[in-house]
């Protein structure tokens, strides 16, 4: 019985690192897309890409709030922290903007993205950082999908085993 608890907890845990995984990559996804398609239609690096997105009136407001705000806020732009706080109407929970989304870029996403930024939270623009005891030395994930090829990397650094 204790055996099979076990074996269920470990499934779980399993289960919701593949989760947490997933959806870490699928918003990794959206963000390499998003910048794409800023950068198709305005040149510069991804930053410039997406500000002059969010700046251009020609946009319209929900793509301004999703593709532009949304996404400078998941790679932390601190080039864009002056605009968003021009855009930002001290409205955290976007109650102004409830319902006028074709009108008006999202005062919640706007919040969002400046907490994102100024506070730099726990992922890094390049990747998440993962605390490796063992290795004496923190992780930077690039993408996500080369833990194997990091560590790999990080064995080969110090020589591990020879």
């Amino acid at each position: 019985m204790k055996r099979l608890l076990i074996l269920i907890a470990i499934g779980l845990l399993i289960l919701a690192g593949g989760g947490l995984l997933t959806i870490h990559i699928m918003i990794g996804q959206e963000v390499k897309e998003n910048i794409s398609l800023a950068q198709n239609k305005y040149p510069g690096d991804p930053e410039e890409a997406l500000i002059s997105y969010l700046l251009d009136a020609n946009n319209a407001m929900y793509n301004r709030t999703h593709l532009a705000i949304w996404t400078l806020g998941q790679i932390k732009s601190e080039k864009a922290l002056p605009i968003l706080k021009e855009y930002y109407r001290d409205d955290p929970k976007g109650s102004t903007c409830y319902g006028k989304l074709e009108s008006m870029v999202c005062q919640y996403e706007i919040h969002k993205a400046l907490n994102a930024i100024e506070k730099k939270m726990a992922v890094y623009p390049q990747g998440i950082e993962v605390v490796c005891p063992a290795f004496r030395k923190s992780l930077i994930l690039i993408p996500p999908l080369s833990i194997s090829t990091r560590i790999i990397y990080l064995l080969k650094q110090q020589n591990y085993g020879e």
